[in-house]
């Protein structure tokens, strides 16, 4: 069962961040006493705790709560351009045969990276990235290693519901 997250788990996976899983507790403790602080002043969502908790990395952190780890700024994409990175998708997999059941996999499947993209703020490396895939699916294997993992999975759960 998936462990559900409030601000202690925010205030220890933060303080890990900071300084170390393995650092002493007189060391851990200030920093878990901010972060915690820092998580109620912020009243991160449900979604942005949990986000937050299982983030890995710093990066992850500054994706999944912006204002909570202000110390890194993640850059993400306009979703008025989301638009035109389904478009550029869409121009290349031309190639597939319509009416067939890949051909309509593959338009449910761009659909869910163009309202990922919309949704679930993009970053720029991943937007990137996106606009030199040739078909939808490949977003994953050719593009999730540069998302923040919060953005990794959703785009992760988008494909797969679309490619049922």
């Amino acid at each position: 069962m998936k462990r559900v997250a409030g601000c202690d788990e925010v205030a220890e996976t933060a303080s890990a961040m900071e300084v170390g899983n393995y650092a002493d507790d007189d060391v851990r403790r200030p920093a878990i006493i901010r972060y915690r602080a820092r998580c109620l002043e912020t009243r991160l969502t449900q979604e942005e705790k949990q986000c937050v908790f299982e983030a890995e990395d710093t990066s992850s952190i500054a994706w999944c709560a912006p204002r909570f780890w202000p110390q890194e700024t993640i850059e993400v994409v306009a979703t008025t351009d989301c638009a035109m990175i389904a478009s550029q998708i869409g121009d290349r997999m031309t190639t597939m045969p319509k009416g067939q059941p890949a051909w309509d996999i593959g338009q449910r499947q761009l659909s869910a990276v163009k309202q990922s993209c919309e949704q679930d703020r993009w970053t720029v490396q991943v937007g990137a990235c996106a606009r030199g895939i040739p078909i939808a699916a490949y977003i994953i294997p050719y593009c999730a290693h540069l998302a923040p993992m919060g953005l990794r999975m959703k785009l992760e759960d988008r494909i797969a519901t679309a490619s049922k």
